[in-house]
């Protein structure tokens, strides 16, 4: 039998995360090549403002790197270096603040190097192999847990809020990565604490559930005498889709509010409190996480319900829906013209949900008001630190939420009145709350 050959190439070359250009060492607060360190620390300590000519997407590699200096930019933050490490003197040498974190980087790199080797180690060994070295085969199911089969499915009732207390769903657990972020410098410790506060919003469970429904509603169509035969039954496909979407919404909404029950600052209210901002804020807070899944995916002709799962606009056209592909395009775009993140996400998100003005108490008023303005304060902060070459951006995320209200209030007053003409029959959380509004 020929030798086992147990011999692992060395590290790999490490490539500029910018462009794929061979790296030099760690240039402000990451890895990258000499010609993207010259770039990034000419365009901080000169305080250029570029534009991009094109749609903001130009791809950025070795050969085509100076073309577009904004998309470069833009890229040189979105992957992790760091303005504050850049020196204003225009001395040599950035501020060495960051010893600890290079360290630490280095020190994931060669534990992923060991584990990727391990598991190398394994999928070549021979049964005799494997028998006689347990110890360096990776335990991969504390990465990856078993999904679940069966997903609880959502609250029905008008007492869901309180009994949801005690609801704790079988599902499925996504792996524990907090500790292997890199906190920014640049993140304000209020930012930080409410976007990890907002991981839990679009988790794994929800996206495996919100699968699971659209495939159940798929077969049904699949098995039912209106498949694929759609353009001749239009308004039945109409509520079809509906039907769908309802679901869908009403799967998030419970996410939502299972959420913000816990979520900080939030959850030092009464339960009265709690009830009137999120009977007043639930519409927005979806529509909301409706639009960022659009962002994330930049498809420019489909409706993306979850990840792995879309509409074709020229479907939705054929459905009668015309006007509302319109209306998503447009907010859509302008949301993603403000290259909003996921901190922006989770700031917006509590500005949407600490109304004041809904308060029941004068003292949660009082709190409301505090904390919203922590809030605001700290994504003024976070938007002028990480996007100084946008200096309006704060701005224009505030200005858009009004419009995100305006928004939500035509999807409920649409939704209502397809409710009272009987093509919406369903009765769950999402008609509840749509109800609360009108009682």
């Amino acid at each position: 039998m020929p030798a086992l050959n147990r011999s692992f190439n060395p590290v790999p070359e490490e490539l500029c995360p910018i462009c794929g250009d061979k790296t030099s060492g760690y240039h402000y607060g990451l890895q990258t090549c000499e010609s993207c360190k010259g770039f990034f620390k000419r365009t901080v300590q000169n305080k250029k403002v570029y534009s991009c000519v094109d749609n903001q997407n130009c791809p950025i590699d070795k050969t085509q790197r100076k073309r577009c200096p904004y998309c470069r930019f833009q890229k040189c933050l979105n992957v992790g270096m760091k303005l504050e490490a850049v020196r204003a003197d225009r001395m040599r040498g950035g501020r060495n603040k960051f010893g600890p974190m290079y360290k630490r980087d280095r020190a994931l790199k060669q534990q992923a190097l060991r584990q990727r080797q391990q598991l190398m180690y394994v999928q070549h060994s021979t049964p005799m192999d494997q028998a006689s070295t347990p110890d360096i085969k990776p335990d991969v199911s504390r990465l990856y847990p078993p999904v679940p089969t069966n997903m609880a499915s959502g609250p029905t009732s008008a007492s869901f809020y309180e009994s949801s207390a005690n609801f704790s769903p079988t599902g499925y657990q996504p792996p524990d990565i907090t500790d292997l972020r890199m906190p920014s410098p640049n993140v304000p410790e209020i930012v930080r604490t409410l976007t990890q506060a907002c991981s839990t919003c679009d988790g794994e469970e929800l996206k495996i559930r919100l699968a699971n429904t659209i495939e159940q509603e798929m077969m049904k169509w699949v098995s039912s005498s209106s498949y694929p035969p759609f353009v001749n039954e239009q308004n039945d496909l109409s509520c079809e889709i509906l039907h769908l979407l309802c679901r869908l919404a009403d799967l998030s909404l419970f996410h939502l509010v299972e959420w913000a029950r816990q979520a900080i600052f939030f959850r030092d209210l009464q339960i009265d409190d709690q009830m009137k901002l999120l009977q007043t804020a639930w519409s927005q807070l979806l529509v909301l996480h409706f639009l960022y899944r659009q962002i994330q995916a930049d498809k420019q002709d489909e409706l993306i319900l979850v990840h792995g799962h879309s509409i074709s606009f020229d479907f939705i056209r054929r459905v009668g829906l015309t006007d509302w592909i319109a209306i998503l395009t447009n907010t859509t775009k302008k949301l993603r013209a403000l290259n909003i993140d996921e901190q922006d996400l989770a700031c917006i998100r509590y500005l949407v949900l600490l109304e004041p003005d809904v308060a029941v108490t004068d003292e949660a008023k009082i709190k409301i008001e505090n904390w919203q303005d922590q809030v605001s304060r700290g994504l003024q902060e976070y938007t002028i630190s990480c996007y100084f070459h946008a200096h309006d951006k704060y701005q224009k995320l505030i200005l858009m939420l009004p419009e995100l209200k305006q928004l939500a209030v035509r999807c409920e007053n649409y939704l209502y009145k397809r409710h009272l003409d009987g093509d919406v029959k369903e009765h769950n959380l999402l008609m509840e709350m749509l109800h609360s509004q009108r009682n």
